[in-house]
């Protein structure tokens, strides 16, 4: 499949198919345009994978800014009935269950952030492998391409799995938090099946609010680790990364469990752009981050060959390093490749 550069080559693609009698670029453009568009904010808060070797996540400061309100979900455009229903439903029922997990967004107790954090990842990786299921299971049936979605749907799967067995690392689920979990699979998975045969675009939509709620959460407990005063300030601001978030993101040896917690954050603020964009396609558009894949392998290939590791920047601001703090902290980390 050719790699996807612009809406115009997707467009010109797009141009030589046809959907029930009319060509498939007809009304594809605005959809492509708003998909673009939204590609164009991704690499505020990147996400790079190699394989399952490893992984590179990107922290920006404009996400962390955007963020800054924390407990503040992104308005739905007025006229969009179905993104205001999902944030409606979001503002009811996301107060709800963090009454019930004891998450509060000031002066979190440890237990409930950790509760939250297992609930939320083991949650997570559930529409994505889902999805990409049943997009497998279409593309062998009616013997047609997939134009490249079922490749970022197993990635976000694997990688919410990923954040949850780092979090394994750090911290113990009780006998009750894994009964909750295999019952969410129980009644979640044929629930959301259900509806992406009707309506996949409304999966991916509630997905793209799910990932808000857990931006939400990774902004406020990096921002009270931070903190001093905090329970997670007295708790985690000292704790060093577990291993395996350093081999996965290709963190530096010295990096802090609060730089693996600003990784998750910016894999959900990926996953948010990349569900709320698969929202306004329709199915059988080509997947615009294919090039953005493989930009990004290209990269984590790169540091692996040159054995470098992950600029996790500034603790305070998300920033990457100017060259001048480079040279005067003698490190050898790189400076991040901006879009």
């Amino acid at each position: 499949a050719s790699l996807l550069a612009s809406p115009s080559r997707v467009a010109a693609a797009l141009g030589g198919r046809r959907r029930g009698g009319r060509r498939a670029g007809d009304g594809a453009l605005p959809r492509l345009e708003l998909a673009a568009s939204a590609l164009g904010e991704a690499p505020r808060a990147g996400w790079l994978r190699q394989d399952n070797r490893g992984a590179h996540a990107e922290p920006g400061l404009d996400e962390a800014r955007h963020r800054g309100a924390v407990g503040e979900l992104v308005p739905a455009p007025p006229g969009d009935h179905e993104r205001q229903v999902h944030a409606r439903s979001d503002v009811l029922v996301v107060p709800d269950v963090q009454l019930h997990q004891g998450f509060k967004s000031e002066n979190t107790p440890v237990k409930a952030v950790e509760w939250r954090l297992i609930v939320l990842e083991s949650f997570a990786g559930v529409p994505g492998f889902m999805a990409a299921m049943f997009r497998h299971f279409r593309s062998l049936r009616s013997l047609q391409r997939d134009y490249g979605w079922i490749h970022t749907l197993l990635e976000e799967a694997e990688n919410e799995r990923m954040h949850l067995l780092v979090c394994m690392k750090m911290f113990k689920a009780s006998y009750v938090t894994r009964i909750l979990v295999v019952s969410a699979q129980v009644f979640m998975t044929p629930w959301l099946a259900a509806l992406y045969v009707v309506h996949p675009s409304a999966v991916h939509r509630f997905v793209g609010y799910l990932e808000e709620t857990a931006c939400l959460t990774y902004a406020n407990i990096i921002h009270q680790v931070e903190t001093p005063g905090t329970p997670l300030h007295k708790a985690w601001s000292d704790l060093p990364a577990p291993k395996l978030a350093i081999a996965y993101w290709k963190l530096p040896q010295d990096a802090m469990w609060v730089d693996a917690l600003k990784c998750m954050f910016a894999d959900e603020s990926n996953h948010r752009d990349v569900n709320h964009t698969f929202a306004t396609m329709a199915s059988d558009d080509p997947n615009p981050f294919v090039e953005k894949h493989r930009q990004n392998a290209v990269h984590a290939w790169r540091l692996e060959a040159e054995g470098r590791t992950t600029d996790i920047g500034c603790h305070k601001t998300l920033t990457t390093k100017s060259p001048e703090e480079v040279a005067d902290a003698g490190s050898d980390a790189p400076l991040r490749e901006r879009a």
